[in-house]
């Protein structure tokens, strides 16, 4: 009789295990991205990700649409050639690295000074995924997501406010660094 059951059971577990497999809304991951223009008008980016399942992150200044950074998870099927090649030529970066604990430092990318956003997308099995929608301004920024179960910690970082946070429902999210504010969609910072 328990043989009857546990079968079944086994059954249902493994599928379920493997219908959630490699899909970004059914595992953790956890990016922060820190930005600083220098003075000949680039930006030095810096990205911290525990993202192991994940098979790259994309990340690109709104709302020009500019690629920054491209980081592919060393080991993972991950995009074709002709992609990395399309991703160069527009001027972004391409690294390849584990990123089940990754720490890049990209210099001289080219953001047009006048977008106020940062894009974040996961490659996953299941498709790709915007992790964070940042509205952050024009100046140094530093953000972090921590996406799991289809939930979003949003976190901004700066000097005088230390890290605030907010959780929020979908990508995008606003960091107001004057007054402190962590806002869930894009505000108007006061």
């Amino acid at each position: 009789m328990r043989t009857r059951f546990f079968l079944p059971l086994c059954f249902v577990a493994w599928a379920l295990g493997t219908a959630f497999a490699g899909d970004a809304s059914g595992q953790a991951i956890s990016v922060r991205v820190a930005g600083a223009p220098k003075a000949n008008g680039t930006l030095e980016l810096t990205l911290y990700a525990k993202a192991p399942k994940t098979s790259y992150l994309k990340i690109f200044s709104e709302p020009s649409h500019t690629p920054l950074l491209l980081v592919l998870n060393k080991g993972q099927r991950s995009l074709g050639q002709e992609q990395r090649q399309t991703w160069t030529q527009a001027g972004g970066a391409v690294i390849e690295t584990a990123l089940e604990e990754a720490a890049p430092r990209m210099g001289n990318l080219r953001r047009p000074g006048t977008d106020t956003r940062i894009v974040v997308l996961a490659g996953t099995a299941s498709g790709e995924r915007v992790l964070a929608d940042a509205q952050i301004g024009t100046g140094p920024f530093s953000f972090s997501v921590d996406w799991q179960d289809g939930k979003a910690t949003h976190c901004c970082d700066n000097a005088t406010c230390g890290h605030r946070c907010a959780e929020c429902s979908d990508p995008a999210f606003t960091c107001c660094g004057a007054n402190c504010e962590v806002s869930c969609g894009h505000v108007g910072c006061r």
